[in-house]
Order: structure tokens, then C-alpha cells, then sequence
């Protein structure tokens, strides 16, 4: 009975999630729109025969910042003595061994860490742009429950196992810059995405999935053609795991602070074009 609730509460979190997603890529849609119709008007005075898409600038970017911890496993401890859990001795602890003695009430999180990566930027117009992106992260994880010792379950969770793991993430973005520059040389933005991920574990199987990104910020001139940039993103997937029949949706947050070496890409000359010819 007790899984069954834990599943219950899972699917009206993958409803919550599924909502979300719908949600944000309405917004992306939005913003698509409203840069596509800019795109058009920007190339509208040109001549007929310039390509509807041509890349304007490109941006170069590294970032590091922390990451947010979340609970990617949580049971509840039994109801009563009498009550057997099946669900309970599927449980392992990092090096992939039931523990022993026994644990009730098991939960596992992973805590927070630190995240590094880069990415590159390609503008098709002032403002709306596609992005390749990549990150780095490292972070604990950590397994608490509750002993069974003598047949007694003990009245507080305690450390089991604890041990360290690595995240690789990439994938593609939307970015849009809202505002003017020449009129706002601080501009906020917000960018959406998705793409794979790998979390590795010293001793077990990696964890592999595909993620959601979405957030923003906002980026501020430093010197000549760099720019730094503050935003905070949030990533969403669902964690994969052997144990018990709960693949549960995760979200983990991120604040990161980066540099941009960007490049505007310059209009080619038809008269030497010709002249080369």
C-alpha cells in the first residue's frame, strides 16, 4: 500500500511536470514568433536576393556556478510492526549491496555541487539566436534510513552511504535577448532547451536521461567584445533507477555567472564578390 501511495503522488508529479513543459513551450513559441517576425522586417530593406537566414554574430560563452540538491528516492517507514514492505529490500546502497543490517525508510538526495561549462551561440537576428550547450557538475549523493537491528527499527534515519557523482550534460537552446542594445546595453533574456545527460557513479551503473532546460538572465557589456552575463536556469528529467517500480521527476536549479567573446559576422560585399570572380 505503501508503494501505491508513493506512486500515486509520482504521477500527479509527472501531471505537474507534464503541465509545466506545456506551459514554457507555449512561451518558446512566442518568442519564436516574435523574433521570426523581426528577422523578416530586418530583412525586408535588403536585396532579394540575400538568404532569409544568415547569421549575424556568434558568441562564444564559458560559465560556473552552484547547484541545487533534490530527493530522487523516498519511502515511508513501515506503519506499524506487523507491516512488510516488499519494496524495502530492493533497495541498495552505492556500491550496489543491500545493506546490512536492514534499512526501513530509505531516502536518497543528491546534494548540492557545482557545475562548469560552455557554450556557443549562433544569432540569427539582434535578439533570437540557437545555442550548442554543455556543462560539467560535480555533487554528493547521499543514502539515510532507518536500521532494523534486533528486529527493532530505530526511531531516527541515519547515514548509510554516501559517495560522490559526476554529471555530463548536452544539448541544444533557444535564446532570446529582450530590448535594444544600442539602448540598453544591460538586457535580459531567457533561453530554453533540451538535450542528454550521464550521471556517473564510482561503483554502479551510470544513470543516462534526457533533459528539459529553461530560464534566463540578463548579460552586461565588460570591454570591447566581451560581455559577462548573470542567470539562473533549472534543469528537469526523470531519474532512471533499479529500485522499486518510481522513476521520479527531478528538477535541479542552478545559478551560474559567465563570459562572452562574441563576433559579428560581416555582410559580403557583391561588388567583391564579383571582383574575386
Amino acid at each position: 500500500m505503501q508503494t501505491q501511495a508513493i506512486q500515486t503522488e509520482s504521477d500527479g508529479r509527472a501531471i505537474r511536470l507534464h503541465r509545466t513543459l506545456l506551459v514554457l513551450a507555449l512561451l518558446l513559441t512566442s518568442c519564436a514568433l516574435t523574433a521570426s517576425a523581426q528577422t523578416e522586417t530586418l530583412l525586408s530593406d535588403e536585396d532579394e536576393g540575400e538568404p532569409l537566414f544568415r547569421v549575424q554574430r556568434i558568441e562564444l560563452s564559458i560559465f560556473g556556478g552552484p547547484s541545487a540538491g533534490e530527493k530522487y528516492l523516498e519511502l515511508p517507514p513501515p506503519l506499524n510492526e506487523l507491516t512488510n514492505d516488499t519494496a524495502e529490500d530492493l533497495i541498495l546502497d552505492f556500491s550496489g549491496q543491500v545493506p546490512d543490517p536492514p534499512v526501513v525508510a530509505p531516502k536518497k538526495e543528491l546534494l548540492g555541487g557545482w557545475t562548469l561549462g560552455g557554450k556557443a551561440s549562433f544569432y540569427l537576428s539582434p535578439n533570437f539566436g540557437l545555442e550548442l550547450y554543455g556543462r560539467y557538475a560535480k555533487a554528493d549523493v547521499v543514502f539515510e534510513g532507518r536500521r532494523v537491528i534486533d528486529e527493532i527499527i530505530q526511531p531516527a534515519r541515519e547515514e548509510i552511504d554516501r559517495t560522490s557523482i559526476t554529471t555530463y550534460a548536452g544539448g541544444g537552446n533557444i535564446i532570446y535577448h529582450i530590448g535594444r542594445e544600442r539602448k540598453h546595453p544591460i538586457r535580459p533574456f531567457v533561453n530554453m532547451g533540451f538535450g542528454g545527460l550521464i550521471h556517473r557513479f564510482p561503483d554502479t551503473d551510470d544513470v543516462t536521461g534526457l533533459y528539459f532546460l529553461y530560464g534566463g538572465g540578463f548579460d552586461f557589456p565588460i570591454r570591447g567584445s566581451f560581455r559577462g552575463f548573470l542567470a539562473v536556469h533549472s534543469t528537469l528529467f526523470t531519474w532512471e533507477t533499479d529500485e522499486v517500480a518510481l522513476d521520479p521527476n527531478v528538477q535541479i536549479p542552478m545559478a551560474t555567472v559567465g563570459l562572452t567573446w562574441r563576433h559579428f559576422v560581416p555582410l559580403e560585399d557583391e561588388n567583391d564578390t564579383a571582383s574575386n570572380d
